[in-house]
């Protein structure tokens, strides 16, 4: 081989070594300047690696990284007719975003298969199977697996991803998956979108892909899953809760926004399972969700300072007087704050649901303050409703307009007191129904109350106003809205001026009955047969002197009284302001109110910390005008 040839094959060898560290620089350049693909590792996303690819830009000569992540939102529920409840999260989002089966495998196995929250479906009233099934999720809450950080670098929108999913899944053995299309829109269960995201445009210091929600939604689900807000400051971003074995913290990036991390700190329990719907959603933020039919629309009762503010519950109900406000709110008595919230509200509950929680911030510290409440206030307006129907009895009660009226509500106050409602009508907790382990009679105490109260609603959409009136508000009813006093009073109907006038003949009524309490003890203890009715119907260890709360017996004499009498009577309060009704249809419309209010009362528990202690959680206020912000935020 000549001296050429060698040259040239050196040449050659030189060559193609420089052509392939060329390329390998070239290369490197390439894939080296895509670091946000090693940013959505499996180390750092966890399942969610599998969707992300990198995309070839030939006008760039470079490679575009995209990855998807979840995006957070609460939506009516989809409740498939399956038994297996391990992928609900995986279900609801089916519906956000039709089937994609990369999808659908990178969600299901980020929630599986170490959160099933129950093996199976059990329906109430099923025996020894529901006896089974209680067991087993007394024995899931007992023994769930302590979340860790197994591994720093993953992103914490996985461990938010695995609570949600355990805790809305955790209300599904509680519900009917027979319940009506009408039930279902007023339910509220966790889903999530996948959205596409180019690394392009994230920051230049991001770490880790980001999944993201809204801001009340992450308030929600704090909430929900036992965590109390310590901190929100929209103003600068900065937003924390605790508690449960969770954190969640905030900061705002530049050119981002509000960014969060949760963090699963330590052991946990299951949280308190608050009734899934959207009128228990509210009631978290401090809002009064209003009944549909009567009242149509809602109070917000807690200011952005996280106060209550009874004040423009109040002014928004159409009581204008500035002096009357203030004694309402700030006067020595309570009962007008627990029968507004009471009596405004629509139907807690929802049918074919046994989770009778709702949490009301009104009644943090304990029950509410009310003669619809305790059950000697609620005897009280039963005997006083007695006796009214034996006293027109007497006399001729065809040209009695609301002798009818008051026959039936007394006869399903009777209902309210049958032998297996006895217990939940006198607020007895060990024993009640409400407090007990059988679902299905949870399940029957809320259809009857539901029949109740469903009744309340039509009488008012049915009630006519005196036969004296003349033109077309000889039909109207209490739906009707009242005339526009100011622009915060439009479209109050006349249920919402009955209440307001409830709410002032209230604060007299309270205010009278303890100032002469004794007075009226002793006239009581005087009058024996009264006081052997009331014996009568008490529990073998209760009678008139061992009362635990009087006051509330007396106050709803009065409350009865002050109908039609006393300086702030309810019939002079509406009259004053034009309505022209007798004065027997705003009597028997009051008395339907008081049905109402006791069977919406015993229809749910305000209250889990108060009843429950086990569950000693009372969630801090939450300004009600987060409820609708729906600022767009980032989970780490």
């Amino acid at each position: 081989m000549s001296a050429e040839t060698n040259i040239a094959a050196a040449s050659l060898v030189v060559a193609l070594t420089a052509l392939l560290i060329a390329g390998g620089q070239l290369l490197q350049a390439i894939f080296g300047n895509v670091p946000g693909y090693r940013r959505c590792a499996e180390s750092v996303i966890g399942p969610w690696s599998k969707l992300r690819h990198r995309s070839w830009r030939w006008v760039e000569f470079r490679y575009e990284v995209e990855f998807e992540a979840p995006h957070f939102v609460i939506l009516p529920p989809r409740i498939p007719n399956i038994d297996d409840h391990t992928y609900d999260l995986a279900d609801q989002f089916q519906d956000v975003t039709g089937k994609n089966e990369n999808h659908l495998r990178a969600l299901k196995d980020s929630v599986a298969p170490n959160n099933r929250p129950t093996r199976g479906r059990y329906q109430a009233g099923m025996g020894d199977a529901e006896k089974h099934d209680e067991h087993y999720r007394q024995d899931e809450v007992l023994n769930l697996a302590k979340i860790v950080n197994r591994n720093e670098t993953r992103v914490s929108w996985l461990q938010l991803l695995e609570a949600v999913h355990r805790t809305y899944s955790a209300y599904r053995p509680y519900q009917s998956k027979h319940s009506r299309v009408g039930v279902r829109s007023e339910a509220t269960t966790a889903a999530v979108s996948i959205r596409k995201w180019s690394w392009d445009f994230m920051p230049v210091d991001l770490l880790k892909p980001l999944a993201t929600s809204t801001l009340n939604n992450m308030i929600l689900f704090a909430l929900r899953l036992g965590m109390q807000w310590r901190r929100l400051d929209l103003e600068n971003g900065i937003f924390l809760a605790d508690g449960n074995g969770y954190n969640l913290t905030s900061l705002e990036i530049r050119g981002l926004g509000i960014v969060f991390t949760f963090k699963a700190t330590g052991a946990h329990e299951e949280p308190q399972l608050l009734a899934p719907s959207k009128a228990v959603d509210k009631a978290m933020f401090g809002i009064i969700s209003g009944c549909k039919e009567l009242v149509r629309r809602d109070f917000h009762f807690v200011d952005p300072w996280r106060n209550l503010d009874h004040h423009s519950v109040f002014e928004n109900m159409g009581i204008g007087d500035l002096d009357l406000r203030n004694k309402l709110v700030a006067g020595k008595w309570i009962e007008q704050h627990s029968d507004a919230i009471i009596l405004l509200s629509s139907f807690m509950p929802m049918s074919g649901c046994s989770l009778l929680f709702t949490c009301l911030p009104e009644i943090r510290s304990g029950a509410p303050i009310t003669p619809i409440h305790y059950w000697e206030g609620r005897l009280s307006l039963v005997e006083s409703l007695r006796d009214r129907v034996e006293q027109l009895d007497q006399i001729d009660t065809k040209h009695h307009r609301s002798y009818t009226a008051l026959k039936l509500v007394l006869e399903r106050f009777e209902k309210l007191q049958q032998p297996r409602w006895w217990n939940d009508f006198l607020d007895v907790w060990p024993e009640s129904v409400i407090e007990g382990s059988s679902e299905q009679k949870k399940l029957e105490l809320v259809e009857e109350c539901t029949a109740i109260f469903k009744w309340t609603t039509d009488y008012f959409h049915g009630q006519l106003h005196s036969s004296n009136e003349t033109g077309d508000d000889a039909t109207k009813s209490y739906t009707v809205p009242v005339p526009d006093w100011t622009e915060s009073h439009r479209g109050n109907t006349r249920y919402v001026q009955l209440v307001a006038a409830h709410c002032i003949m209230v604060y007299s009524a309270v205010d009278h009955s303890i100032a002469n309490f004794e007075q009226l003890r002793e006239e009581s203890l005087a009058d024996e047969r009264r006081r052997r009715r009331f014996d009568e119907t008490m529990l073998s260890n209760r009678n008139y002197e061992q009362t635990c709360s009087q006051f509330q017996y007396h106050i709803a004499r009065r409350y009865v009284a002050c109908v039609k009498d006393g300086p702030d009577n309810v019939v002079g309060y509406l009259q004053e302001r034009g309505v022209k009704w007798d004065v027997e249809d705003i009597e028997a419309a009051w008395w339907v109110m008081m049905l109402r209010g006791v069977t919406w009362d015993m229809s749910c528990v305000g209250d889990p910390a108060f009843r429950n202690k086990r569950h000693q959680w009372t969630p801090e206020l939450v300004p009600s005008f987060f409820y609708d912000l729906q600022t767009p935020v980032w989970i780490t």
